[in-house]
Parts: C-alpha cells; sequence; structure tokens
C-alpha cells in the first residue's frame, strides 16, 4: 500500500511480503497515517492459469543420430543445455533435457525429456587382403548381430572377388544401432606362364622344358625347368609359375616319344663268286648302308661281308639292321660210300664198286666237285650144308658174312654155332643162316639122327606136352624100365634116370627155360622145350 504510515489487508495478506495467490482475488488494503487517521483501497489480483507444457517422449537413439526437440503447451519454449526448440542437434550421452514454456498471458511452466544415447556397435571385419586373380577368400565380421555384406557376400563364406573391391558389412547391437566395417580386397593378376610348344623325339633323345611368365617355376613328373632329361614314354608336363607377388599360373606341354622305325635290311644271301646282288632296306625314308652300298643298287662283294644300315625316317628318327652276304667259293669233297646193290648221288645211281667223279652246284648254285670211293655190296647166296664124317655139318663159303646154325623144328638158335662148320653132338634137323649188311640167306634143313652107337632102326617117341612148364609124358617106350638121358644145346648132360612104362612121366620142373635132348636106347633122340 501507499498514501498512510501502516497498511492492514484482508486475507492474511502482509503489506510488501510475497504470497502466492490461488486464485484470482480482490484485495482490500487500509492505510492509517500518522495522527491515526485511515482509509481503504482496494486491487483485484487475477490468477492465470498456467500453460501444460510438454517437451515430448523420452527418446533412445544411437550415437550420432540428430534429436530435434519441440515443446508444446505454451508460446515460446526455451531449453536447457543449449538445445533450441526444434533444432536438430547431436546428444553426446544419454541426458535430461528440460524445457520452460512462457503463455501469452506470461505464465510458464516446464516439462522434461530424456534421451537415451546407445553406443553404435564396433564391428570387425577383418583386415585387407591382397590375393591372387581366381583365388577364394572368406570374409568373417564379428561384434554385432544380422552381419551383412556388401557385394553378395555372404559371412563366413568363401568367395571368389573379380577385381579388387572395398566390402562394408553392417550389423545391429541388442538395442538395434547399426555398426559398420569396411574390408578392402585387392585382386592382382596372375602372371601369364607359357610351359612351351609341344614336341616330338625320337626315343632316347633329351628334353629341355623351360617355363616363362614368372620368376620360378615347378614342373610335375620330377622335371626341373630348364635341366634336359630322357622322356621314356609320350607325356604331358604341367608346370607351374610363380611370380615376384607370390600370384602363379599353370602350363602344359606334351613330349610325343615317336616309335622308332621299324628298319629291316632283308634276309641273308648266299651268292657264288662274282655274282651281283641287291640290298634293299625297308621301314623307313632314308637309309645308309656301311661299306659304301647303296640302297637298292647292284654290287659284286668280293667275300662274305655282313651289311649294316641305318633308317632314318621323317621325324629323323633311326634304327638299324643288318644282313650278311655269302660270297661261296667252289667245293671239293670225297665221299666213301659202301652201299647195296647200288647207290644213288645227286640223281645217278651206280651198281659197281669203283671210284666216280661228279660236278654238281651246291646249295647257293655254285660248281662243287664229288670224288666217290663206292663199295657195292650184294646180299649174300644161300648156303649148301654137305655132312663131313658124318657128324660134322659144312656150309659154302662167302666172304664178309656171319653165320649162325639153328634148330629147324624150333627155329631157336644154337649158342656160340656161328662158323663155317658144326659138329653135331646129338640129333635133331640143322640149318644155318648167313647174313652181311645186305641180306640174309637160310640153307635147307638136314636132319642128324646117328650121333653115337644108336642103331638105325630107332623108333620115334611121342613127348607131350611139348614145350612143357614142368612134366612130359613120353609115349612109344619099346622097354619096360628104360635109361633116359636128357641133354642141353652144348651137348652136356643135364639129367640122367630110369623111366617105365607103366608111369613114363619125365619131371623138368628143376630145369631152367630152355631146349633139350631127350635121348632112350631104342629110340630116335627128341627135341624138348622147357618153358
Amino acid at each position: 500500500g501507499s498514501g498512510a504510515s501502516t497498511y492492514a489487508w484482508n486475507n492474511n495478506v502482509q503489506d510488501g511480503v510475497a504470497f502466492t495467490p490461488a486464485s484470482t482475488q480482490t484485495y482490500t488494503v487500509t492505510g492509517t497515517d500518522a495522527n491515526g487517521c485511515t482509509n481503504t483501497a482496494q486491487v483485484q489480483v487475477s490468477v492465470n492459469a498456467l500453460p501444460t507444457v510438454s517437451g515430448g517422449q523420452s527418446l533412445s537413439v544411437c550415437q550420432g543420430a540428430n534429436v530435434i526437440l519441440n515443446g508444446s503447451g505454451a508460446q515460446t519454449y526455451s531449453w536447457n543445455n543449449g538445445v533450441l526448440n526444434a533444432v536438430p542437434f547431436v546428444p553426446a550421452t544419454t541426458q535430461t533435457y528440460t524445457v520452460t514454456g512462457t503463455a501469452a498471458n506470461g505464465c510458464t511452466n516446464t516439462a522434461q525429456v530424456t534421451i537415451t544415447v546407445n553406443p553404435i556397435p564396433t564391428i570387425f571385419g577383418g583386415s585387407s587382403q591382397t590375393i591372387c586373380s581366381g583365388n577364394s577368400t572368406t570374409l568373417n565380421a564379428t561384434g554385432a548381430n544380422n552381419l551383412s555384406w556388401s557385394g553378395g557376400v555372404q559371412n563366413g563364406v568363401p568367395f571368389i572377388p573379380l577385381a579388387t573391391q572395398t566390402y562394408t558389412v553392417s550389423g545391429t547391437s541388442p538395442s538395434g544401432c547399426q555398426g559398420t566395417a569396411q574390408v578392402t580386397i585387392t585382386v592382382i593378376n596372375n602372371p601369364i606362364v607359357s610351359a612351351g610348344v609341344n614336341q616330338t623325339v625320337c626315343p632316347g633323345t633329351s628334353v629341355t622344358l623351360t617355363g616363362t611368365g614368372a620368376l620360378t617355376y615347378a614342373w610335375n613328373n620330377g622335371i626341373q625347368n630348364g635341366v634336359s632329361f630322357v622322356p621314356s614314354t609320350t607325356q604331358t608336363y604341367t608346370v607351374t609359375g610363380t611370380a615376384a607377388n607370390g600370384c602363379s599360373d599353370t602350363s602344359m606341354v606334351t613330349v610325343t616319344v615317336s616309335v622308332i622305325p621299324s628298319v629291316n635290311a632283308g634276309q641273308n644271301v648266299s651268292i657264288c663268286p662274282g655274282d651281283s646282288v641287291l640290298l634293299v632296306a625297308t621301314g623307313a625314308s632314308s637309309y645308309t648302308w656301311s661299306g659304301g652300298i647303296q640302297n637298292s643298287v647292284y654290287f659284286t662283294p668280293i667275300s662274305t661281308q655282313t651289311y649294316t644300315v641305318t633308317g632314318i625316317d621323317a621325324l629323323g628318327c633311326s634304327n638299324t639292321d643288318s644282313v650278311t652276304v655269302v660270297v661261296n667259293s667252289p667245293t671239293t669233297s670225297t665221299l666213301n660210300e659202301t652201299a647195296c646193290n647200288s647207290f644213288t648221288l645227286n640223281g645217278q645211281t651206280f651198281t659197281q664198286s669203283g671210284t666216280y667223279l661228279q660236278v654238281i652246284a651246291n646249295n647257293a648254285g655254285c660248281d662243287s666237285t664229288i670224288t666217290l670211293n663206292l663199295t657195292i655190296n650184294l646180299p649174300p647166296i644161300t648156303p649148301v650144308i654137305s655132312l663131313n664124317n658124318g657128324v660134322e655139318l659144312i656150309t659154302t663159303t662167302q666172304e664178309n658174312v656171319s653165320y649162325q646154325w639153328f634148330f629147324c623144328n624150333s627155329g631157336l638158335p644154337i649158342a656160340n654155332a656161328t662158323d663155317t662148320t658144326y659138329n653135331v653132338t646129338i640129333n635133331g634137323v640143322y640149318a644155318v643162316e648167313v647174313t652181311n649188311g645186305c641180306g640174309t640167306a637160310t640153307s635147307n634143313c638136314i636132319e642128324i639122327d646117328n650121333v653115337g652107337l644108336e642103331s638105325l632102326n630107332q623108333i620115334d617117341l611121342k613127348l607131350y606136352p611139348n614145350p612143357t612148364f614142368g612134366t612130359v609124358t613120353v609115349e612109344g617106350l619099346k622097354h619096360h624100365g628104360s635109361t633116359f638121358e636128357i641133354k642141353d644145346v652144348q651137348g652136356r648132360v643135364v639129367k640122367l634116370g630110369q623111366i617105365s612104362t607103366l608111369e613114363p612121366i619125365l619131371n623138368l620142373s628143376e630145369l631152367s627155360n630152355g631146349i633139350y635132348w631127350l635121348s632112350i636106347p631104342g629110340h630116335k633122340a627128341m627135341e624138348l622145350i622147357k618153358q
């Protein structure tokens, strides 16, 4: 109040002391001056409503994101922390921002909003790489969820980059903030390696394979770059060349080992002195002969010699073969021959002994002289036996023959009876056989039955079985209890005894197998054969 000394207000208002009116109201002041006089005055205090200020909803943003705070509910707005209403800014950290809003009546109010700043995930995409063209690589990022690479690359899956490129990977944190990382893959060109041109070589020829286009070279099959070797078969060789940057390339070359020509000098030749011969080799393209010989050209060799030809095919591969030309000399030979009746030599037949000279062509067609000293023998003539002194047989004498006396009845030879004469020791029928290299002749048979003191009126016996394996029955005995004598072919007595007409059986089981003679007085001697 003013105009008095003291003032008293209604509604418990104290003069000069601030208060907060609850609503619009008229206040009365009573002023008292020094002499105690009073007066009143009134003042109306209008209480305006506060504006309903809002700063918006609290936000959760990623670090680095722009934020706009825009107050509402008043006429003008003032933000703390230097924020301007409706002007974008980037909050650095999580913070609560206060806005003061002033209405048109000047009343103000405040509101708050909290901005939560979430960190950006730190993604590691790996180190930058340098690879060779055509090689594969793998990008494997970490540090976030839902990792995604640019260029169609999948995280952790190998791929082959075609050119140098920077790949970007993005991923989100649990709060939804997205981070990125970049990796550059530098693709360097591979060297252009060459193994050289394909080759065709002859067997046993050395080959040198040299790679080009790189710094170092590695060959398969044990081959060393620039070092000669001898391939055994046709084969393809692969070289890997590595440049200074470590990148490599491969190349292949085929070495064909040609088949050695099959050179044939022909068959060996046999000619006569002075004859010409033609040597023709086959199996190659060109030929070189030893001894100055030309292929397919006649020449006259002066002596037996072996000629070697070297044949070369179209590829330059060679092989050799040999042929022998035998120059036959005229030959002279002597034949000493003995033949029966006749002898034939080279188509001519000789029937008399003598020396003959014959000129013929040998196997090579060259003249050959043969001297034949020939002896012609004839078959023996039939011998004739004569009787000397009644017990000695004598045959006609022939040259260059052998004699063998034998028994006509059995055909068996008489042991040691090989002379022109034979002394008969037992009765029997005899003959002699003469033999030479041209045949055999046999005499007539002659019977001798007067050996010893036996009378001329002797009686024949019957013996059976004859031949025998053991016992023999004698039929036709003249006397009972006759004595008997058995001799071998040598005239030796091998058994003596008596034989009865009642039991006329002889047991020969103890005798060896062979021919024997049975003599019984009054009877002709009989031949016995023991088997």
